[in-house]
């Protein structure tokens, strides 16, 4: 009798831990530096929650929610609408918080007088319909930098800039991945490329305006190379899943923890934030 009692012990304790395991997958934007840092405060106050990070881009968020794969998952885009008619069909609600916001800067060769890009012309550059500096008050032909392809920034930058068209042929890669291009020689004073706030810019490049707005809390809401850092869970997610977003969506610790990270919070003072939080866990 003894040795049932202690078996079945076992047995809850180890369900328990396993309702206790939060997994989270998605986003690189999120998942590669914040996330982590928010994981590691969260637990130091609730130790009995684990947690596991796997962040392979927005769209294993998706596809890892709707096979229940995950408890969590980090978008830096909204769904797509074949994503919500993929819920749909399974008849899984989808609850969203915004937990913060990423901004991209144009950077170019600070010999180029010119201090800002409209939307349109920035577009047309990174679709190949404008290779000179000429027709935008410069001087010389135009090296511009693309990110990796299969990178979430490289796809954020052609929706919010590019109207979703392809990329030109003569985009070159960058291969920086934490500055913008060095652009010392003097053949690259054609530089332009789009990196993620912050950024360690080189000496030879400055930032630029976008249709006349600088990439700062003040135009949050203007500014049109800004994404949001979206977490989704499942209606019928665990409650420990549900209290780890809410703590994130709620806590100081979060909103300074995200602006250590790079990234803009959501806090209690934002007049964003009624917009943006979303639904409450």
């Amino acid at each position: 009798m003894k040795r049932i009692v202690l078996l079945s012990v076992a047995i809850i304790f180890s369900a328990e831990s396993v309702r206790s395991e939060i997994v989270i997958v998605g986003s690189d934007v999120i998942g590669a530096k914040l996330m982590p840092k928010l994981v590691e405060c969260y637990a130091a106050h609730s130790p009995q929650v684990k947690f596991t990070i796997s962040a392979n881009g927005t769209n294993d968020c998706f596809s890892k929610l709707l096979t229940n794969e995950c408890h969590i998952g980090m978008a830096s885009r909204p769904q797509n609408d074949d994503e919500r008619a993929q819920f749909s069909e399974k008849n899984i609600a989808l609850k969203q918080q915004i937990i913060g916001f990423s901004m991209m800067a144009i950077v170019i060769h600070k010999s180029q007088p010119i201090s800002n890009i409209s939307l349109q012309d920035l577009g047309k550059i990174y679709t190949g319909e404008i290779v000179n500096w000429h027709s935008l008050g410069g001087s010389g032909k135009i090296t511009a930098y693309q990110k990796n392809s299969s990178s979430e920034i490289y796809k954020s930058f052609q929706q919010l800039a590019m109207s979703g068209k392809p990329y030109g042929k003569l985009i070159r890669p960058d291969y920086e991945r934490h500055s913008s291009p060095t652009a010392t020689r003097n053949d690259q004073v054609g530089t332009i490329a789009y990196v993620t706030l912050p950024f360690t810019p080189s000496k030879e490049v400055k930032q630029i305006s976008v249709n006349g707005l600088n990439p700062c809390r003040d135009n949050l809401s203007k500014y049109p190379l800004t994404r949001e850092l979206r977490l989704f869970f499942r209606d019928d997610a665990p409650k420990e899943a549900k209290e780890f977003v809410h703590w994130i969506c709620t806590s100081e610790e979060a909103f300074a923890i995200t602006e250590l990270a790079g990234f803009f919070s959501i806090s209690a003072s934002d007049p964003l934030r009624s917009e943006k939080i979303g639904d409450d866990p």
